[in-house]
């Protein structure tokens, strides 16, 4: 994925031969692997099982340091040995084991111009007027999950309506000294730059300086799907993830087993130009996959394409708010999808979509259809707010 063009982006980058184990550093993938269980497992006498292998065959080893569970899926992460993951491999109650990953984040940072994103959303012809027509009591009551750098909160733009709701990164404070994610709020809910600009967003920092590691980002998103059954936010929240690479069983799981559980979330196609179904959390059953366009209305060239691409948005040259402050413009399909993300959060109040698949289904029926250009066999629907023009 070229960063030059990208929001997020997950490097099949596997550091897995010969590491020296690294204790104290969670986004270090050497030796990490994420290990998905069978349906009925008792975790409790699993847990101990490795735990005991891991003391055993080399102590040295973190061992297993955190649990999963979304929905039926069941898993946790684990620092260990190659003997320990040959043995994982074949014991009966797992059911996959892969590697811990590398994500990076890059973007290109300029000075702000007009965002055509908003008018675009709310008109079916790209060449109207760029105004953003919509209705100013939609939105009220939401609430964004966004799972990235943090957020800048202080942000005047944000009108108070950010906080910092978990910090999956021992080592650095919440907040966002990197800025993606304080961009992609700003997509989402901002004043200025904002479709839904009423909602609240709430960071959940997976990442520190563009880098986390797979188990880290399924920690940070158990965590929003945990807070969001919790408050019984089903009808009125989203979860913004601005990921993408190679498959990932573990992370496409969780992700389904929230869509089954009334959970929207919105994830970005990838900026590699290739299939998204390819790639993880775009191949996830339940996500909407959001591809990239420019201000023509044409796949940016960057973007992933294929048949699980959901809706289209624009997401070159974007302005948004700035961890330092002010304006900043970034492209990617990480900013498509938080265009996207805002708009679930518009749409749930105008028409009360009370969970996952309502809201899919509505969206995907209100799309502007036939309008996106260089789709390579995507389907050609555009994300529309219905707003009449």
């Amino acid at each position: 994925m070229h960063f030059s063009q990208t929001g997020i982006v997950l490097v099949n980058l596997l550091y897995l031969v010969s590491a020296a184990p690294v204790q104290h550093d969670p986004y270090n993938p050497s030796d990490k692997y994420i290990i998905t269980l069978k349906a009925g497992v008792n975790l409790a006498k699993h847990k101990s099982y490795v735990q005991d292998l891991h003391v055993q065959t080399d102590p040295e080893f973190r061992g297993l340091y955190e649990e999963y569970e979304v929905g039926d899926f069941r898993g946790y992460a684990g620092h260990f040995n190659q003997s320990v993951v040959e043995h994982l491999s074949n014991h009966e109650d797992v059911q996959a084991i892969e590697p811990s990953q590398v994500l990076k984040a890059a973007r290109i940072v300029e000075e702000a111009t007009p965002n055509f994103g908003l008018g675009h959303i709310s008109h079916r012809n790209p060449r109207s007027p760029r105004s953003y027509v919509y209705d100013n009591a939609a939105s009220g009551g939401t609430f964004a999950y966004i799972l990235d750098s943090g957020i800048n909160t202080r942000h005047p733009d944000f009108e108070r309506r950010a906080t910092m709701g978990f910090n999956a990164d021992p080592l650095h404070r919440p907040g966002d000294a990197y800025g993606h994610g304080t961009h992609i709020a700003g997509v989402v809910g901002s004043k200025t730059y904002g479709v839904a600009k009423k909602c609240k967003m709430i960071g959940v920092k997976v990442m520190h300086d563009g880098q986390t590691i797979t188990d880290v980002a399924i920690k940070g998103y158990q965590w929003a799907v945990k807070d969001i059954i919790k408050r019984r936010r089903q009808g009125k929240a989203v979860i913004s993830i601005s990921m993408s690479g190679p498959k990932s069983q573990a992370f496409n799981t969780a992700i389904g087993e929230a869509f089954s559980k009334g959970i929207t979330t919105v994830v970005a196609a990838g900026n590699l130009n290739q299939d998204a179904n390819n790639h993880s959390p775009s191949s996830a059953y339940g996500a909407i996959v959001v591809g990239a366009t420019d201000n023509r209305r044409t796949r940016a060239t960057f973007s992933n394409w294929g048949s699980r691409i959901d809706l289209f948005a624009a997401g070159v040259d974007i302005p948004s708010t700035s961890n330092r402050g002010g304006a900043a413009r970034n492209s990617g399909t990480s900013v498509a999808a938080a265009h996207v993300a805002g708009l679930v959060l518009y749409l749930k109040t105008l028409r009360s979509l009370p969970d996952s698949r309502a809201t899919k289904s509505y969206l995907l029926s209100i799309a502007t259809t036939q309008s996106v250009g260089a789709t390579n066999g995507s389907p050609n629907k555009f994300a529309y707010n219905n707003s009449g023009k």
